[in-house]
């Protein structure tokens, strides 16, 4: 008979504290209708623990893994960067969309200074400025496309499985995956 009042959800850091309370603890809940003179058999007492969520995580990209910041039983917060895919031409992508940004924004600001002084027309003018702005989302392209190369977790939880390691092709997005299934648990006892 499960006692559905006694089940909660807990954390993992709970984990140990909880199978302790439901050996020791618990069992006189579960038996307060008894007589103090019936002896109570612990061994009676089972307890379950099911993930209540697990996830499959998944490159946006294939490619080869460089780092891997997680291993099987390691708590991790949603947002967590969990593994990185090879990712130096990425970055240096983004190093010069930003270097060309930069330069873009001190050409505006040199030629602000002439169309003031009227020195150039609105239309020069206008194709710096236009420059500058086509360099700012060029940057943030290169950020994304670095971004996609960063694995993350999606939830609070803890990593329960892990099947790849630095080195391996994630080829194809929807068959080959960082397999690090992220679990929150439920826990419940019952007699």
């Amino acid at each position: 008979m499960i006692n559905n009042y006694l089940m909660k959800t807990i954390t993992m850091k709970n984990y140990l504290l909880a199978i302790l309370f439901c050996h020791f603890f618990l069992s006189t809940l579960l038996f307060a209708d008894e007589t103090p003179s019936q002896t109570m058999d612990m061994t009676k007492l089972e307890c379950m623990i099911e993930p209540i969520q697990q996830v499959d995580i998944s490159s946006e990209v294939p490619g080869v893994l460089s780092d891997v910041k997680v291993d099987r039983g390691d708590v991790v917060k949603k947002g967590q960067l969990i593994a990185r895919l090879e990712s130096g031409v990425e970055k240096a992508r983004v190093n010069v969309a930003k270097a060309k940004a930069e330069f873009n924004k001190r050409k505006l600001a040199r030629n602000d200074d002439m169309y003031k002084k009227e020195l150039i027309s609105l239309q020069e003018r206008d194709e710096v400025e236009t420059e500058w702005r086509v360099s700012i989302m060029e940057l943030s392209e290169a950020k994304q496309v670095y971004e996609q190369r960063q694995l993350r977790s999606p939830i609070n939880g803890r990593v329960v499985h892990q099947n790849t390691d630095v080195g391996e092709f994630t080829g194809d997005v929807m068959c080959q995956h960082f397999s690090g299934q992220f679990s929150k648990y439920f826990f419940g006892c019952f007699k």
